[in-house]
């Protein structure tokens, strides 16, 4: 072995192992869909990841790209079945994203029932990425699901949004890559 061979070896052992990446630290962030289309609802559960970073003392930025952070915010929304619930159902509203017309008046009156009503299960899920400016790999990243009837006050995005948020920040900026279940 020559003793430049046996220098580079030396020098590799003593080196420090790579440090790991520098902790999620507040500063600003700028949140961005990751939608091609965001819908209303896309913009509730991006406004809920600014709120609860807000409360973790970041400063958010309007606009693409301008913070020291970027938080890529997806949503997915998944029909997984039906089941029979307690809770009613509302199936005179429009469902999010639809639009109509209506002449006239509809009256509805809910009358008592100890009868379950079938719904659709919809599993939401919220996916947060963190990423420093420049950056492709992630140095923060979670994901929150939970699973609601369809049509609920339970499954409406101002009510899901928050709730997923406050759950995957919970620990924040500790537990990278963790995927948390809410009820």
């Amino acid at each position: 072995m020559g003793l430049l061979t046996m220098l580079a070896a030396a020098s590799a052992a003593l080196a420090p192992a790579q440090a790991e990446a520098a902790p999620v630290t507040p500063g600003t962030v700028s949140i961005e869909l990751a939608a091609e289309k965001p819908s209303t609802a896309d913009r509730v559960f991006a406004d809920a990841v600014e709120q609860v970073l807000i409360d973790k003392g970041f400063t958010a930025l309007p606009g693409a790209g301008h913070g020291r952070y970027v938080a890529s915010v997806t949503v997915t929304r998944t029909a997984r079945g039906a089941v029979t619930s307690d809770v009613p159902i509302d199936r005179t509203s429009a469902s999010p994203g639809t639009t109509g017309r209506g002449v006239g008046a509809t009256l509805g009156v809910a009358l008592p029932s100890d009868k379950s009503r079938v719904g659709n299960l919809m599993a939401t899920e919220l996916q947060v990425r963190i990423l420093r400016r420049g950056e492709d790999q992630p140095a923060w990243q979670g994901r929150a699901v939970t699973a609601q009837v369809a049509g609920t006050r339970n499954d409406a995005p101002a009510t899901v949004a928050p709730k997923l948020a406050q759950a995957l920040f919970r620990n924040f900026p500790d537990d990278s890559n963790q995927s948390v279940s809410v009820p």
